[in-house]
């Protein structure tokens, strides 16, 4: 307990113990009043006198009163000061704190921008020469990059007008640190404006990204790229710069995945530059992509029905080849034959049924194409290859024609078309004295389509070598519609 504290303590009990003595006195007095006054007056002048007393000491009770209340005052402003000091203290010390995250932000953003820059790309371009195509623009490109890191997905762009408005790109190219190439620019129709900074023509861009997702844009004769970084990727499309979305549009414009190559035994089977003892078309199919395996002997057998069912009358030749024909054993007079090969490819050939005549010219014999049995021969051999495709378990195949127009000398040679019942279209000039036979292949396709585009491009082709150009009705007149047996 403090002093001041036990001070009053002790004089609180003393004013107390004063106060019950002039109690008693005075009740004492009140008692002894009525017999004994002259007493009576003696404690009332007592009780005066210590009243008195009381009175003193009760000022002097109050004057250390206030002096406690004086001290307690100092000591509670002493402990505000403190307080006050420690606050300050605090907020320096917070101060001080974000001093030093602010240092700490600054130097991660500055050890975040030393990686990109040790990764980022410096492309630029020379332009080697200006050619024309198929009547359209190509300008090469010499491209390199002098950065330290890697140029990914990289497109040059460039817009320019002279007698017409041309717009040429590359395609996407990557190029590791100081590398360089040398790409077309090809003439493109697909135009987009926003890739280019300037509003100027020409005017040019070359816009690639580095291995951390950041986009760079750079304008030819500008040595500081426009810079997206990889952090906006997650805003909204239309918060992005307008040449980073034409950009991401331009890449997801993939080219489409290449054809596979076709085989060999395609290859060889829709070749007509030999000669031919007579006028004759072939259907020929294969898996696409082929295979180098040769057929097992179920492939073969399956391969065999279809073919029997195609033309009831072919035998196969041997056990060792996997041929079949009509009429059978290797005759020279054979009318229909077919073979199988590894792919699978599967090869079916048809001689034409002419009516032969002596030429206009007078050399040799002539006939007219029948073209709705050249059509029928088609139709029937693209079905019988889909279903066989299809027996065999193969997804996706192409399909080749070939039509072989003229046969050994003693053999008839096609000089013009029979339309049969169809209206005959005006003939622009008449062909040579050979006309140069047909082949063509489609482009790979599911099994479960149909190739009618393929079948109608054919005959259009077929005809125009004739000389007929205006033939849409023929073409839309012939059977080429989708197999009614063909599931809808």
């Amino acid at each position: 307990m403090r002093p001041q504290v036990r001070k009053r303590f002790s004089l609180s009990w003393f004013v107390v113990a004063i106060v019950a003595l002039q109690i008693a006195l005075l009740g004492l007095s009140v008692a002894i009043t009525a017999t004994l006054p002259a007493v009576t007056s003696g404690l009332a002048g007592a009780a005066t006198l210590l009243l008195a007393g009381l009175t003193v000491l009760v000022l002097v009770y109050n004057a250390g009163v206030l002096d406690a209340t004086r001290e307690s005052a100092q000591a509670t402003r002493d402990e505000a000061e403190a307080t006050r000091e420690e606050a300050r203290a605090t907020r320096e010390q917070t101060e001080a704190t974000k001093e030093q995250a602010e240092i700490a932000r600054q130097s991660l953003e500055e050890l975040r921008r030393s990686r990109e820059l040790d990764a980022q790309p410096v492309v630029v371009r020379l332009e080697v020469s200006i050619r024309t195509v198929g009547g359209r623009a190509v300008r090469d490109m010499h491209v390199s990059n002098f950065g330290r890191g890697p140029a990914l997905n990289a497109i040059y762009a460039r817009e320019s007008f002279g007698d017409r408005l041309e717009f040429v790109r590359t395609g996407v190219f990557n190029l590791a640190s100081g590398q360089a190439i040398q790409i077309p620019a090809e003439e493109s129709e697909d135009c987009d404006e926003r890739l280019f900074a300037s509003g100027e023509r020409p005017r040019e861009a070359l816009i690639c990204q580095d291995q951390f997702g950041n986009t760079f844009h750079f304008t030819p004769g500008d040595p500081r790229p426009d810079v997206f970084s990889r952090s906006g990727l997650a805003q909204p499309m239309e918060g992005r710069p307008p040449w980073v979305v034409a950009f991401e549009q331009l890449l997801n414009l993939r080219p489409p995945e290449p054809q596979p190559q076709p085989g060999p035994n395609f290859l060889h089977s829709i070749h007509v530059m030999a000669s031919y003892s007579e006028c004759q078309t072939s259907v020929v199919w294969e898996a696409v992509p082929p295979s180098d395996l040769s057929p097992s002997d179920s492939e073969i057998d399956t391969i065999g029905e279809h073919l029997v069912a195609l033309e009831p009358r072919a035998r196969r030749e041997s056990a060792e080849i996997a041929r079949w024909a009509y009429p059978p054993n290797g005759s020279v007079n054979e009318q229909w034959w077919a073979r199988a090969y590894a792919g699978p490819c599967v090869s079916v050939t048809s001689a034409l049924p002419l009516k032969a005549g002596p030429s206009a010219s007078g050399q040799g014999l002539a006939a007219d194409l029948p073209l709705i049995g050249l059509a029928s021969l088609w139709q029937v051999g693209v079905i019988t290859s889909r279903r066989l495709a299809q027996a065999l378990n193969v997804r996706r195949m192409r399909v080749g024609l070939t039509l072989v127009m003229s046969g050994a000398h003693d053999k008839p040679r096609l000089q013009d078309v029979d339309f049969g019942q169809l209206e005959r279209p005006i003939q622009i000039a008449a062909p040579g004295f050979y006309v140069r036979n047909f082949s063509d292949m489609s482009t790979a396709f599911d099994t479960k389509d149909w190739p009618r585009g393929f079948l109608e491009s054919s005959i259009r082709e077929v005809l125009r070598r004739f000389g007929y150009r205006d033939v849409d009705a023929v073409i839309t007149s012939l059977p080429f519609d989708r197999p009614l047996s063909d599931p809808p």
